[in-house]
């Protein structure tokens, strides 16, 4: 029984093409439950079928509990999650905390009724998309992707915000005399960079001074090369886990 379940509960375990016959419903019903969450947050839906999402959650809480426990006890398949000690291995996973996490939400909501910590776990609901990567290949090549360039991808943003607080500290000093309502202060300042090295619009503010003219400018040139950098960075890692992925294939 457990072999069973480890089979259809893993798809490294699964012997045919595509994913088994468990983890496709196991699939669906994360999508269902994410898709019914956002529709949750509409109030005029939410008064109106409060009873019904109350049952909707009460049952995704009750399978997704199902799997984990199952999960867990069908882990003693493989040698490294053998006994108490494996086990507990397993459950100290990326993986295994994720699924807690997404069971986490409804059982909260049992112990206590402080309105902020209910909406912050309620949240924490979205997270079980995150489950789906476990069932793509290519997701999972995309996470490898990332973890190979991290450290590239810290250093550009690192640059960027740099960048950012150099530049609004310069035209703080330069526009905050003559646009005290729209630069008076860094932090505003700073909004208005990030608007202007964006896809954001920063409307018709815009600096009236010589100085924070030619600063603005600096700012827009290098802003684009700023935000072009991890998109390079991104690029290359994933063209470099293809190549991985085409020469390993026979």
């Amino acid at each position: 029984m457990r072999a069973f379940i480890y089979k259809q509960l893993w798809p490294s375990a699964w012997d045919r093409e595509g994913l088994s016959p468990t983890n496709k419903i196991i699939v669906c019903l994360i999508i269902a439950a994410s898709i019914l969450f956002v529709i949750e947050t509409e109030p005029a839906i939410r008064e109106g079928s409060s009873l019904f999402f109350v049952y909707a959650e009460l049952f995704f809480t009750t399978v997704f509990s199902i799997e984990y426990v199952l999960r867990v006890w069908a882990a003693g398949e493989n040698e490294k999650y053998r006994g108490l000690i494996g086990r507990l291995r397993f459950m100290r996973t990326r993986t295994a905390l994720l699924d807690l996490i997404a069971v986490l939400p409804a059982y909260v909501s049992f112990i206590t009724t402080d309105a902020y910590i209910l909406r912050l776990f309620r949240l924490l609901r979205i997270l079980r998309l995150a489950k789906l990567g476990r069932y793509s290949a290519s997701l999972t090549r995309v996470v490898t992707a990332l973890s190979q360039c991290w450290r590239e991808l810290v250093i550009s943003l690192c640059f960027a915000v740099l960048l950012l607080l150099f530049g609004s500290l310069a035209l703080y000093f330069a526009e905050r005399g003559a646009q005290p309502d729209d630069f008076g202060s860094i932090p505003r300042t700073l909004w208005w960079a990030i608007a202007t090295v964006s896809p954001l619009s920063s409307g018709p503010v815009h600096p009236i001074t010589p100085v924070g003219m030619i600063i603005s400018s600096f700012l827009a040139i290098l802003g684009v090369g700023t935000v072009a950098l991890p998109a390079g960075i991104l690029a290359g890692s994933f063209k470099q886990a293809f190549e991985n992925r085409t020469a390993s294939d026979p």
